[in-house]
């Protein structure tokens, strides 16, 4: 299994600087774009240097603004560090510039774009991710895991009443650490996972959501489409609460759950992942392949479309391809045959 770290290019104070100033003159045009603004959150989550930076930058507004003031005898605050709610306060006294500023700072933080422990130490924002066929643990600061599968990305935002984590892609083990006054939430598509402490699996799809539950209980919601306070009891509505042993599948098209309780064995099946196997009984070939081609970076596609229902069973270890279609090539006769960055699969001719 590939557990090599990312190797991450040196960036100069200069370049971050240069980025930084860019991306205040596009905040300064008010009018940025969805992209624009989830490439400016990505930028800040990349490096503590990328916010420290640009909250700099900010900085000499804030500082414009004293001049501005003294010129018309206005007060000004002796702290060096803003207030947020002082700020909103005192925000229509302000110049044109400045309050321009402080405006467009402030839909940015309602939009979560800023990182908000610029203004408040008791938010923590962060990613997690993983690349394809790399599978890695990380200790969140409050004491709980979370374990990537290949492919795989989250976001965390913990404050003083509840932790918050996005999984935005692919699958994740969560080992919640016991907290009574912070439950543990982790929201994927419109689907919400309500724990607080215990120890479960959430794998994203574009067709579902699938949740096992390994130990505890957990409180499965449907999150409003429209709901902005993803703390409110108007955002998500209760469905039902998984124990131990128990699974439950959301439906995207549908929007609703479905649960059912799972055998030890089968449980163990579907989180083999979890230790570097993939494990099939009597699956179709084409679900099968489906699977594995989450974890290598060439796909592997069926030509022949009655291949597709071939029942298929075995062990594989994770990044073994070549054996496992070794095998499928001997014991079904099936054509193996590789172009490039694609492996396909087809029946031979009887020609």
């Amino acid at each position: 299994m590939n557990t090599k770290s990312q190797v991450v290019a040196l960036r100069t104070a200069e370049i971050i600087n240069r980025e930084s100033a860019d991306w205040l003159a596009k905040m300064d045009g008010g009018n940025m774009s969805k992209a624009e603004r989830l490439a400016l959150k990505h930028w800040l989550a990349q490096s503590s240097e990328h916010a420290i930076a640009l909250k700099n930058q900010m900085s000499m507004w804030d500082e414009m603004t004293e001049v501005l003031n003294d010129a018309n005898k206005a007060p000004v605050s002796e702290s060096s560090k803003v207030d947020y709610f002082s700020w909103l306060t005192g925000l229509f006294s302000w110049k044109p510039m400045a309050l321009a500023m402080s405006f467009i700072f402030v839909v940015l933080i309602s939009g979560g774009v800023i990182n908000p422990t610029w203004y408040s130490t008791n938010v923590e924002t962060a990613f997690y991710l993983t690349k394809v066929g790399v599978q890695k643990t990380y200790q969140l600061s409050d004491g709980s895991t979370a374990l990537l599968n290949t492919d795989s990305r989250i976001e965390i935002e913990f404050s003083e009443g509840q932790r918050i984590v996005r999984l935005q892609q692919g699958e994740a083990l969560f080992d919640v650490a016991h907290d009574k006054d912070r439950p543990f939430i982790v929201y994927a598509a419109g689907s919400a996972v309500r724990a607080v402490g215990t120890k479960f699996v959430v794998r994203l799809s574009s067709e579902n959501i699938l949740v096992t539950v390994t130990e505890g209980t957990v409180e499965l919601s449907k999150r409003d489409n429209d709901a902005t306070d993803i703390g409110s009891s108007s955002a998500t509505k209760e469905l039902m609460l998984l124990d131990k042993g128990e699974q439950a599948e959301y439906v995207v098209a549908d929007a609703a759950f479905t649960a059912k309780t799972v055998d030890e064995s089968s449980v163990s099946d579907e989180l083999s992942w979890l230790e570097g196997r993939l494990v099939f009984k009597e699956e179709r070939l084409e679900d099968v392949i489906n699977e594995i081609n989450r974890y290598v970076d060439t796909d592997i596609l069926i030509l022949t479309p009655e291949l597709k229902e071939i029942p298929i069973s075995g062990r594989f270890e994770i990044g073994e391809t070549e054996a496992l279609l070794e095998a499928i090539e001997i014991t079904f006769d099936i054509n193996v045959s590789k172009r490039k960055n694609q492996i396909y699969l087809s029946k031979y001719s009887s020609s």
